[in-house]
């Protein structure tokens, strides 16, 4: 396979996955397929394929943002937010030739943007995973719990008890809440009854702690906009809810550890105190390779106390449009993994869930180290 056709499945992949409701990023990667000149410089770009695609469309969108100068293009874009999408050959062809003239004219900058950024795509609402999640993990090692994330990138999940949840299942609701909050989430719930804890309380947290190769800072202007870059410009309820979400984290700032996660756990896990349950999570180990994955699994057992890791991984699947994710825990205890769960197959971005439950299986280090490498 030459690097060109690896950039265009790679463009295919980000459409199906992260951008499969946007009509705008349909028509640019449709065109973007074709166009063999753009795809040569990109290979030429030394970078993973995974990341130079993403960080082309988001690029762009930055930069549109934050120059001074307004291009046609941003008018396109504008227009994509507030409802209009392309409906004929003549305006996919048109959207495409504003995009690529501000390819063209920015393409210097857009090289620095792939060779020094990393992917940011954060979505709050992915928190209506972690509480259930949070929730069963809570009850097998008790409050209050630690959190580490690897991977954090906003911190949107870090500040899972900062939002609201609603719960549909069938003819149920459930609505969770501890503080008066202006992001409001919402979930279907397919499978078994979710179990919550008594009156709605949602898990106590002691601290909280992001590591990612490259944090971002909510005070800076061009950070929150870097956030904003990822999500597709005609996806208004997305964007918003994100806003809202950088809001919320600006008054309630998250610590965040730049670096390498295996490098730096630990030290991490060995600072945490005696009374503090410590809970790692992670949305990114299906970028890990397999060998990381078993770095990690050695540095987990190697911890003493317990300890309860959620992961939220990849199906085992080639092609899907919005390929789902599979959300397990596994519990440690005096460095022995005792069981791992499967708790639920859900969408990536929160909207629904099939819950499993609380059915404890057999650890299998191997299922494990496999998990995710499909997609």
């Amino acid at each position: 396979m030459s690097k060109n056709r690896e950039l265009t499945e790679q463009f295919r992949l980000l459409v199906e996955r992260a951008y499969s409701t946007s009509t705008v990023y349909r028509a640019l990667c449709s065109a973007l397929y074709q166009d063999e000149v753009l795809l040569s410089w990109l290979a030429q770009i030394a970078a993973p394929p995974q990341k130079k695609t993403a960080l082309l469309l988001a690029g762009v969108q930055w930069l549109l943002t934050t120059s001074d100068t307004r291009h046609p293009l941003a008018d396109w874009y504008q227009a994509s937010t507030a409802g209009w999408s392309p409906e004929s050959v003549t305006e996919e062809r048109s959207l495409y030739r504003h995009f690529r003239a501000f390819c063209d004219q920015h393409w210097q900058q857009l090289i620095h943007l792939m060779r020094t950024r990393e992917i940011q795509y954060s979505d709050p609402g992915r928190a209506a995973l972690l509480l259930p999640a949070l929730t069963v993990a809570a009850s097998w090692i008790g409050e209050p719990l630690s959190l580490i994330e690897a991977g954090a990138g906003a911190g949107f999940n870090l500040l899972f008890d900062r939002y609201a949840y609603l719960y549909v299942q069938r003819d149920q609701i459930w609505h969770y809440s501890s503080v008066s909050t202006a992001l409001d989430l919402s979930c279907t719930v397919t499978g078994r009854p979710l179990l919550f804890s008594p009156g709605g309380l949602l898990p106590s947290v002691q601290s909280r702690l992001g590591i990612d190769l490259a944090p971002l800072a909510f005070e800076d202007e061009q950070d929150r906009a870097w956030i904003m870059a990822f999500l597709p410009p005609d996806d208004p309820g997305l964007r918003l809810r994100v806003q809202t979400a950088i809001e919320v984290a600006r008054a309630d700032a998250i610590p965040m550890v730049a670096g390498d996660a295996l490098a730096l756990l630990p030290d991490l896990l060995g600072s945490e105190r005696h009374g503090v349950s410590t809970l790692f999570f992670s949305f990114v180990l299906w970028q890990w390779s397999p060998t990381q994955r078993a770095q990690l699994h050695a540095l987990l057992t190697s911890y003493r106390r317990p300890l309860a890791v959620l992961i939220l991984d990849r199906s085992p699947c080639k092609h899907s449009e919005v390929a789902p994710v599979q959300l397990t825990v596994t519990l440690y205890h005096h460095g022995k993994p005792q069981q791992t769960t499967h708790l639920a197959t859900c969408h990536p971005n929160g909207s629904w869930m099939l819950w499993h439950g609380e059915e404890r299986e057999e650890y299998d280090p191997h299922t494990t180290a496999q998990a995710g490498q499909s997609c």
